[in-house]
């Protein structure tokens, strides 16, 4: 082969190598109109590889740059997107300020939605008012659910390294379902079929999350015109059994909306201990009935879990002369996972689902001295 057919593959190079041996950094840091840090926003070279995410602190870093000018770009859902040119060289980084403002289009078009009227609340009304208050004996119900517990995370289906016995009683004394399936794979959904009875479409909530009241999550959902409640003419099992009689309590997650009218105390519980939404939104405060008990700057989500099952034995004792129901919905496993503490190193070892399941339903497991006639239900559901 002639040697001369290679020479411009070689030139070619020989250019890349050099241009990439002079590497550069740019740096950013990402405000607010107001001056907050932008955490979460995607910066990156155009045409390039080179991309970051903002920290805490609203800053990025994009190392490795060949010399040359470029575009860096900085987009984060709600706010309206910069750009910026750049000369970058292997001498000194190119550092960025830059103020992201909000997105007028997104914030007009939030700011028209209306939620649908309601089709069914004079029906709603109406059944509520023929619900005739029980009668004699009525049975305590517990349901007790598990955030993103899979089926195989549990002893009583098969898994030999997480140990639930305390569950695993439950299902022996009582009836263990092999083939369940919760109404949605989603958190606020699979929500809204559990209380409500009804497939989460007919609720106009099966294909998203509700977000935080107030937060940009919720103006990117107005804005493509979906609701971000439940719809308040659903019947829900606790309004319901509130007519009925029982006393009744949310313990842990709600995650079916975070504005007035649309809380727990709204929808059928006497009372509420917990959180509005996932752990992974913002912010994340804990709440007793209408205020918040535990800003979101001083929560232990490692607590959560010991806190929750305090709250729910405190409720079962008060009312154990009562017909009561307790929903008690765990926040974890969902992701953020936060480990417990103290953990043994089995449970660390198991992926600390075990903790969580294991010593909560341990000490609410029914006695037959102390709570008689409990039904107990313990359901998953998945995201």
């Amino acid at each position: 082969m002639d040697w001369r057919l290679l020479l411009p593959v070689f030139l070619v190079l020989m250019a890349a190598a050099g241009r990439t041996h002079a590497a550069g950094t740019v740096t950013g840091e990402v405000r607010t109109d107001d001056g907050m840090p932008v955490v979460g926003a995607r910066a990156y070279l155009l045409d390039t590889f080179h991309a970051g995410v903002t920290d805490r602190d609203g800053a990025f870093r994009l190392s490795g740059i060949p010399r040359g000018e470029y575009r860096v770009i900085v987009a984060r859902p709600g706010l309206g997107t910069h750009v910026a040119r750049v000369r970058v060289d292997d001498e000194e980084p190119v550092h960025l300020k830059i103020t992201m403002g909000a997105n007028r289009f997104l914030e007009a078009a939030a700011a028209a939605y209306a939620d649908p009227a309601p089709e069914r609340l004079e029906e709603k009304r109406a059944y509520l008012r023929g619900v005739d208050a029980g009668a004699g004996a009525l049975p305590n119900l517990v349901v007790i659910l598990f955030d993103d517990l899979g089926i195989g995370d549990l002893s009583a289906y098969g898994n030999r390294l997480i140990s639930t016995p305390a569950i695993d009683r439950l299902a022996a004394n009582g009836v263990k379902l092999n083939s369940f399936y919760s109404a949605s794979p989603l958190c606020s959904a699979s929500r809204v079929g559990l209380l409500t009875g009804r497939y989460p479409v007919r609720a106009l909530s099966s294909r998203y999350v509700y977000a935080p009241a107030g937060s940009m999550e919720e103006k990117i959902l107005k804005a493509r015109g979906l609701i971000n409640h439940i719809p308040v003419d659903e019947i829900l099992l606790p309004e319901i059994l509130q007519v009925a009689g029982y006393r009744t309590a949310l313990v842990g997650k709600w995650h079916l909306g975070g504005e007035a009218g649309f809380l727990p105390n709204d929808l059928g519980f006497h009372e509420f201990y917990g959180v509005l939404h996932s752990n992974n939104k913002t912010p994340f405060h804990v709440y007793r009935d209408r205020e918040i008990h535990i800003a979101h700057d001083d929560v232990d989500q490692s607590t959560l879990t010991r806190s929750y099952t305090k709250a729910a034995r405190r409720f079962i004792d008060e009312n154990r002369r009562r017909p009561f129901f307790l929903y008690l919905a765990h926040t974890f496993p969902h992701a953020r996972r936060i480990m417990p503490t103290p953990a043994t190193g089995a449970d660390r070892k198991a992926g600390c689902m075990a903790t969580w399941s294991r010593t909560s339903t341990a000490a609410l497991a029914p006695s037959r001295r102390r709570w008689k006639s409990t039904a107990f239900s313990i359901a998953r559901c998945w995201w």
